[in-house]
């Protein structure tokens, strides 16, 4: 087993750095990536764009 070092102790103190990290990589991911496809999902910006049909 690999032991990455972050035991129960540790956990609230790297909890709120991980929560940063994902959002920044989350917002990374819609801006780097065709963003109306990920955003379709998101219940009230849906609404917001017209289907260019």
């Amino acid at each position: 087993a690999v032991h990455i070092g972050i035991g129960q102790r540790k956990t609230p103190y790297w909890s709120p750095t991980l929560a940063v990290w994902g959002t920044a990589g989350g917002v990374a991911l819609v801006h780097f990536t065709d963003w109306r496809i990920i955003l379709d999902y998101v219940p009230y910006v849906r609404g917001k764009f017209k289907k260019d049909e």
